[in-house]
């Protein structure tokens, strides 16, 4: 019986995998904030709100590896770090907000566009914060 037993320690992730996985799915986060950014309110209102659904997937997926990366003593704040990524998360609502406005109120587009783009701005920089927290980078 004692050989179906599976030690805890084989469901830990190694840290290359943890480091490739992050990486990955950091890209596709700086990736989507840009195209939201770019695309504007204006353009492609459609994707507009899909890219917001998707950033938000991927901040999931980051928080699921921070966790992961907090086993190995890789961040060395976890709760910390779980603040920001919520931080992030309104910082996407807020982004989704100024778009509802804008589309309901066209005249004041170029204004809600501001907003947008100071918000995408400082979800880069504590994005970037956020990244340069874990150990390996």
């Amino acid at each position: 019986m004692a050989n179906n037993i599976i030690p805890f320690n084989a469901h830990h992730h190694s840290r290359e995998i943890l480091q490739e996985s992050f990486i990955d799915i950091n890209n596709r986060i700086i990736r989507l904030a840009g195209d939201m950014k770019a695309t504007g309110i204006v353009e492609h209102p459609d994707r507009f709100l899909a890219r917001c659904d998707e950033l938000r997937s991927q901040l999931s997926e980051a928080g699921d590896i921070f966790r992961r990366c907090a086993q190995l003593r890789l961040v060395p704040d976890l709760a910390g770090a779980m603040e920001s990524l919520r931080i992030l998360h309104l910082m996407i609502s807020h982004i989704e907000l100024m778009f509802l406005y804008a589309r309901k109120n066209p005249e004041s587009a170029q204004s809600y566009q501001k907003e947008i783009n100071l918000t995408a701005n400082d979800f880069f920089s504590r994005h970037t914060r956020l990244t340069k927290s874990i150990a390996w980078l």
